[in-house]
């Protein structure tokens, strides 16, 4: 579960921080110094814990860091000119920067090997430990985007453990790096952002495909990258449409990978992994870390078909191959817009005014800190937002309701005595939001 809202917030210049940390090619570090970073508002106090270094935890963190949490991507000089831009052996984990655009902000990826001069060396398991989960640095600063520690959030204890002590095991490499630098509003807002992370996170039983799946997706930030929450109109959760590339020829914009025939429903498990690993033959832009996910394991990998499979499927054709064209879906201009037609609400099931009443409410997602309210306007239409204008909502299902612009399909639940008292995102991992009462 995201833990809040700031994903579906992602602004396109900081996703497009996100992907030069895939793709730029590494600047000369600047030379001017910094000052001092400005510390995050909410921070945990650092604890004295450390990992216990076992066989399988090493073993277990590096797999994870080479593929699913892409720290290999970017935190390593990367070859831009092998396919799929991997890190350059030998180099990994060193660090780099990301972005530098010299007149204004530079963002770096720090030096995770343990040298002592340039690297991790100093710093304590609880500082990696707080910055993978919480977004807070070794020096308490507030990390940015490029850092997706709002999704590694849900990285189990065990697995936050075992990618420590691999980074622990790593050779030191010097590589001196420049600090990061900021616009000083955005540094305020970024301040805001992180807060602590005091209760614990088991670790999911991962021989059950669904459980893996969903594991495997939520700590990849999937919904991050492939879901366009900044497009003028939101297709849907993971129904791309999302501008993550602007500096070469042709834009680039995040495909659908819900389960329609225009997303990845008409790929096999073999054609499914053979993306994953190959990016369509080396293909698709090295956003797209598969240079990291073709380390995933086949079962791993058919668990993530598995989960996306469970997604309410979303018509949006995206092919960043082709010319830009209008598309009616998002409103972007991607590759095969102009081959979409604009979604309408079907007419839905009956409902009468009675029962309409009963779903009216705020419905609160603690999270998040987000409010979904449900109201009946003056036609007599259900309604739905999230802070939004509202949008009408149709009932398809039982207790389940759909709106053009919603993240997905709204499920309310009911209690004991037959009243509303929550609804539910239809995502991978549902979402609850409860409902508001009267006392608050």
């Amino acid at each position: 579960m995201h833990p809040t809202r700031t994903p579906r917030a992602r602004s396109v210049f900081a996703t497009a921080l996100a992907v030069l940390a895939a793709c730029a090619p590494d600047p000369e570090p600047a030379a001017t110094p910094d000052p001092a970073p400005l510390q995050a508002e909410r921070q945990r106090p650092l604890t004295d814990r450390t990992f216990a270094a076992t066989p399988e935890r090493i073993a277990r963190g590096e797999h994870l860091a080479h593929s699913i949490l892409q720290c290999a991507s970017c935190h390593s000089p990367v070859d831009s000119g092998v396919p799929g831009h991997p890190p350059i052996p030998g180099r990994e984990f060193s660090g780099r920067v990301l972005w530098d655009d010299r007149d204004g902000e530079r963002v770096v990826a720090p030096n995770l090997t343990p040298d002592e001069e340039t690297g991790a060396g100093r710093w304590s398991d609880d500082m990696l430990a707080r910055a993978i989960r919480e977004g807070v640095g070794h020096d308490g600063r507030a990390l940015t985007l490029p850092m997706y520690w709002e999704s590694f959030r849900n990285l189990s204890d065990e697995d936050l453990a075992s990618v420590v002590v691999y980074l622990r095991s790593l050779p030191p490499v010097a590589n001196r790096l420049p600090s990061r630098r900021i616009d000083p509003e955005r540094a305020a807002r970024l301040a805001a952002t992180p807060f602590p992370l005091f209760e614990p996170v088991p670790h999911p039983n991962l021989t059950d495909p669904l459980t893996l799946g969903t594991y495997l997706v939520d700590v990849a930030d999937c919904v991050g990258c492939h879901t366009g929450w900044e497009a003028p109109s939101l297709p849907g959760v993971f129904a791309g449409g999302n501008l993550i590339w602007s500096r070469d020829s042709l834009p680039v914009y995040s495909k659908n990978i819900t389960p329609d025939p225009s997303g990845i429903g008409g790929l096999s498990e073999e054609d499914f992994r053979w993306v994953m690993r190959t990016g369509r033959g080396g293909t698709v832009h090295p956003i797209m870390r598969w240079s990291m996910f073709r380390n995933l394991e086949d079962h791993e990998l058919d668990a993530i078909r598995l989960a996306l499979h469970r997604l309410h499927p979303v018509a949006h054709l995206v092919d960043n191959r082709l010319p830009p064209t209008l598309c009616p879906v998002c409103g972007e201009m991607h590759g095969l817009g102009d081959a979409n037609v604009a979604p309408e609400l079907p007419a839905g099931l009956p409902i009468t005014a009675g029962e309409a009443e009963g779903y009216v409410g705020r419905y609160h997602h603690p999270g998040w800190d987000v409010l979904l309210e449900v109201a009946v306007d003056s036609t007599g239409r259900l309604t739905a937002t999230e802070g939004g204008p509202p949008v009408p909502i149709v009932r398809i299902g039982p207790e389940l309701f759909r709106g053009l612009g919603l993240p997905s399909p709204i499920r309310f639940e009911r209690d004991d005595e037959g009243r509303v008292v929550a609804a539910w995102y239809q995502e991978i991992r549902e979402e609850r939001f409860g409902r508001v009462t009267d006392e608050g």
